[in-house]
């Protein structure tokens, strides 16, 4: 019997029973569905947290921190590390670091994470962030929406806010240029008191009144007017953050109180909590990295990330394939169900078979094929229902999160190639095994026996 014969005769005999074969079929199917909408989960999520880490403007940063401090964040200490004999970040090093191949800019880090905010009569918390006019690159001039970025010759005391702020405040990107921003400590954003404006009066009976801030007395602020706008997604988590040029973020960054908490700030006696390196490109990021760390200091940059999130995923992947692997567990005892109901009702075909001269192996081969049959063309609708389920499920996160995230799509779900080849050679592999011991016991059968069966 020729291999051909032996694939047809498997193929033939799956359509005998076609309920039977249905229902297998759709228990193999939910199986893989259930093992593909578990796996993707994991993988959606690595993949928008690399989204969001992969941004032009992350992968050419280089955060420079004082030696030894890179192992204290690794093992959990809050406090600035700072050993005796190690050289303070101050202005000299700043300079020596802008001097480098491949770098476009040096400069203190003044990433404010929590600090008051008060925008077209509205106060809420917001991030800040200095930026000098050196490392204002393409991916900055991209990124607006109205106005346009600060120059070197002309920095001042401006702005550049983030378009998610725009919903803050009620207005277009338009109306909020020209306006002027106050940035605060987040602890005096409690003393603003909110007032209701009275609703003019041919306002519509279902209108609602307007709220605006009084700005407290003796507010101690930096004031800055905006000049631009920029599209919170195209930065990723970097996304949100008040732009503000290195003079004014240094006023800021003295309002946040970081040297009140012993992290350092700008002028203080240990120089700068940590600096910023902007290369030219991802490709010199490496090499840079190398001589920072060469001259005694520690490193971050997105890839450090990139790895722990890797590491982190692959884990969550391993919990959720167990989980997602019972539903093809499940599955295996249907199919070596079907399998030996199939060698039950054919018992005097396979007597014909070797009465002819079918050998053993040929046999078994019969009912492998029916059984890694069932698996792949099961596997196979597992993966398309497991895929069609993603696409419901990221279009509910998306409906759900849209007044969260400025309509931004949300896919959590992501079934790569990888997922759904391997969803169908496991589902493949599993049915092959399940049918192995019906094939074997269809083999074994005695032809003078199975043609006296009727």
């Amino acid at each position: 019997m020729r291999l051909g014969d032996v694939l047809l005769h498997a193929v033939t005999n799956l359509t005998r029973h076609k309920l039977r074969t249905a229902l297998t079929l759709a228990g193999v199917g939910i199986g893989v569905a259930t093992l593909t909408v578990f796996v993707s989960l994991g993988a959606g999520l690595q993949r928008m947290v690399n989204e969001q880490l992969d941004h032009a403007e992350l992968v050419t940063r280089i955060t420079v921190l004082p030696s030894g401090t890179k192992q204290q964040i690794m093992g959990g200490a809050l406090r600035r590390a700072q050993a005796d004999g190690t050289r303070a970040l101050d202005d000299e090093v700043v300079e020596e670091l802008g001097r480098l191949p491949g770098v476009v800019a040096s400069y203190p880090d003044m990433h404010v994470p929590m600090i008051g905010c008060e925008l077209g009569g509205q106060a809420f918390p917001a991030e800040s962030e200095g930026i000098p006019a050196a490392a204002l690159g393409p991916n900055h001039q991209d990124a607006l929406v109205a106005g346009e970025y600060w120059t070197a010759q002309a920095e001042g005391a401006v702005c550049v806010v983030p378009s998610s702020l725009l919903r803050e405040v009620g207005l277009e990107a338009s109306e909020v240029l020209g306006q002027r921003l106050l940035l605060f400590r987040i602890d005096h954003l409690r003393r603003y008191e909110v007032e209701v404006e009275p609703l003019p009066p041919d306002a519509p009976p279902d209108a609602t009144p307007r709220r605006r801030v009084r700005r407290p007395g003796q507010l101690e602020g930096v004031e800055a007017t905006v000049i631009g706008v920029y599209d919170t997604k195209k930065f990723g988590i970097a996304g949100g953050r008040v732009h503000l040029p290195m003079a004014l973020a240094k006023r800021t960054s003295d309002l946040s109180g970081l040297r009140r908490l012993g992290l350092g700030g700008p002028g203080g006696k240990g120089g700068h909590r940590a600096l910023v390196v902007k290369v030219e490109s991802r490709r010199s990021l490496d090499a840079v990295r190398q001589e920072v760390e060469r001259r005694g200091f520690d490193t971050f940059t997105v890839n450090d990330v990139l790895f722990f999130v890797g590491v982190f995923f692959a884990v969550i992947d391993v919990i959720l394939g167990f989980f997602g692997g019972i539903g093809l567990v499940v599955a295996f005892f249907g199919i070596a169900n079907t399998m030996v109901m199939a060698v039950l009702e054919r018992t005097r075909e396979i007597g014909v078979y070797k009465a002819l001269g079918a050998r053993n192996r040929e046999i078994r081969r019969i009912f492998l094929f029916e059984a890694a049959a069932i698996g792949a063309l099961g596997g196979g609708l597992g993966v398309l229902a497991g895929w069609a389920g993603g696409l419901g499920l990221n279009a509910l996160a998306s409906f759900v999160l849209a007044s969260q995230l400025d309509g931004a799509a949300v896919r959590p779900f992501y079934v790569p190639l990888w997922l759904g080849a391997l969803g169908v050679g496991l589902s493949t592999i599993v049915a092959s095994v399940a049918g192995f011991y019906p094939a074997f016991r269809a083999a074994r059968l005695d032809p003078v026996e199975a043609l006296r069966v009727e």
